[in-house]
This record gives structure tokens, sequence and C-alpha cells, in this order.
């Protein structure tokens, strides 16, 4: 197939259509040559999961319609930041490509690994036998001592970030072996943080508010862990939708709840697979004091009617914070009363409810 053939094929599977600009007919060779490098280019970035879609394309909502547009146009400036964020996301995948010469020689020496005339090759060259010499590399896990490999296995599973339940499979680790799977499940679930959503979208017949609870999968995949996985778990998230664009998200460290404490992260989220966020991080007592600190306020010219209006908004506020830290302690209580305290915490899926409602009323 030829190139201009795969391009119409990848713009025909996409679901939304770059800017229109000028057909291939009008360009000089150069431009066609420039564009047609730019179409490849841009294509690749859109494949790739890794790369944000939000650098790439803009979304528009005109009269309840959606239209997608193009941020880039077929010129060499664009063609360079694309290549740029391929490089950056190459980087991203693969160390190697940021290494000098000397670091790979060093690596390859380290190692042992003996290639005739290394001395006369390129980087690129040394790089790929490094790349190759880790393919061929084999490792005896379960020879380790046990020490050692619960080790390997906390520095294997713990992520970066959350542990988004949703949509997530286990790490391929869990599915080496039995022995692995019991040695390293407790460490999975101890040092990560998992985050669930709050489903609230139905009323309850028995209150007249929202019946918060957790999502069915969120549930499922409680039930299918097993309550032994369940009382591992030491972090939770808990995330409330606000919009289509934000996101509440409650933290909870399992062992040392703190209704004071207790970390409300606000994102801003974009529309790509990545789901590339700004965060604003605050803790209760933070919002509180902020809210104590407007109860306070003085105008700069003296305006008594701004006065006013920030003082009774910073009252407020502090009231109802006030009370949603009452109703958490209340909350946390139960789950300690079912759960426990401390080091000796065991999370059941009753307990996660409790926790459940109390990011609800964090939210809120």
């Amino acid at each position: 197939m030829s190139s201009s053939a795969t391009r119409a094929v990848s713009y025909t599977s996409l679901s939304w259509n770059p800017s229109p600009i000028s057909s291939v007919e009008e360009l000089s060779d150069k431009g066609r040559k420039v564009r047609e490098r730019f179409e490849d280019l841009f294509l690749q970035c859109v494949d790739r999961q890794s790369i944000c879609r939000g650098k790439l394309i803009s979304i528009f909502e005109i009269f309840g319609s959606t239209s997608t547009r193009t941020l880039l146009r077929p010129n060499a400036q664009s063609i360079r930041k694309l290549r740029r964020m391929m490089r950056a996301d190459d980087c991203a995948m693969n160390n190697y490509l940021t290494w000098s010469r000397r670091e790979i020689m060093n690596a390859l020496i380290q190692r042992q690994i003996l290639i005739p005339g290394i001395e006369s090759m390129s980087r690129t060259h040394c790089r790929i036998a490094l790349e190759k010499a880790d393919d061929r590399r084999s490792f005896h896990l379960m020879q380790l001592p046990k020490e050692v490999r619960l080790m390997v296995y906390e520095a294997a599973l713990s992520a970066e970030d959350v542990f988004v339940v949703r949509g997530s499979s286990k790490p391929a680790l869990l599915s080496v072996s039995k022995q692995v799977q019991q040695e390293a499940s407790e460490i999975f679930f101890r040092v990560n943080r998992f985050e669930f959503r709050i489903d609230h979208g139905y009323i309850s017949p028995s209150c007249l508010g929202p019946r918060t609870q957790l999502c069915s999968v969120e549930l499922q995949w409680l039930v299918n862990i097993g309550p032994e996985n369940v009382a591992n778990i030491r972090h939770l998230s808990f995330a409330h939708y606000d919009s289509w664009s934000t996101t509440i998200t409650t933290q909870m460290d399992l062992s040392c709840l703190d209704a004071s404490n207790c970390i409300r992260i606000r994102k801003k989220i974009c529309k790509c697979p990545q789901a590339c966020e700004k965060r604003f991080r605050q803790s209760l007592t933070e919002v509180l004091n902020d809210a104590l600190s407007d109860m306070e306020y003085r105008d700069e010219n003296g305006d008594q009617t701004i006065e006013d209006e920030i003082r009774g908004h910073g009252q407020h506020w502090a009231a109802k914070l006030r009370k949603t830290i009452a109703d958490l302690r209340t909350s946390f209580g139960r789950f300690r009363e079912l759960c426990g305290t401390g080091k000796k915490v065991k999370p059941s899926v009753e307990g996660i409810k409790l926790l459940t409602l109390a990011a609800f009323l964090h939210c809120h």
C-alpha cells in the first residue's frame, strides 16, 4: 500500500477531521513533500496513546455540535514540533536514548559484554547492542532469598500514580506463577493507591438525597480480588465527577485516618487518552483556614459591601466545613469499629462502602 493510501485509511479511521487546508494539487513539489512529511508525522503522533491528543487537536462545541480542528499546520515549524513530541515520547519509553556513548560503553563493560570493534562503533550501534543484550538476559527470580524477592516485588509493583480500578488489569508479574502471586499480592495492594468512582446518579427511596455507593465495576473488583487482598489495601482515592472535565478526588490513608487532614484534589482533565490534567491539592484544614481568613477580610479601598459579602461567604463556608469534618469523624469512627486502626487495620468491602459516603461528604 502506498504512503498516500495509508494516510487516507488513517484519516478515515479517525473520529474527527483535521482543519481543511490547501489541496495537494495546488501545492508545489516542495510544498507537497512538506505536507506529506507533516501528515506522516502527525498521524504517527495520533496513533501513539502516550502522546496527549490535546497537544494535537482542539475540540470546540458550537450550537450543541462538536467540532475538532488540528492545532498545527503543514509547515517546517510544525514538523519540528511533531519530531520533538515523538523524540520525547521515545525517550520516555527507552532511557537508553538519553545516554551518552560513554555511559552506554560503561554499561556494556559492567555487564562483561564483549563486542568486536565496539571502540569504532557509533553511539546508536552501541545502544542497539546494549538493548539486544538486555533482551538476552535471564533472571532467576525464585533463586533469590525471599527477603530480596519481596524488595523486587515492591520496586516492580509500586505505581507512580493511582491505580484506577475501572478498566485496569492486574500487573503481569502477578500471573507468573502461583507462588509469585501469593508473595507479591500483599505488597501490590499495600503499597499502591486505588481509585474508586462514587456512584450517586439516582435517588434512594429511603431518603430524599442521593444514594452514594461504589460503582458496580468497583464493587465487582473488590469481590474478585477476595477479602484477604481487600484487607491489605492501605491507600484509597474516591473520584467524584463534578463535570465532564473536572474531577474532585478524596485521598485517604487507612492506617492514619484523620478528617481534618483528608486531601481533596480538583483535577481539570483534557480530552485525550491519557487524561492529562491540572491539579489543585488541599486538605480540609487548609480550606478551613482560607474560609476563616475570609471572615476577617478587609478591602483595600474600604468598600463595606465587598467586605460584608466576602466575610459572609467565609462564615457560611467555615460553618459548612466544620460540619463536614464532624461528619467525616463520625464515618471514620464507624470504619475503625468495623476494620480496626493503625497498622492493624484490615479493610473490608463494607468498610470501604462507609468511606465512600465519607468521600461524598468531603466532596460536597
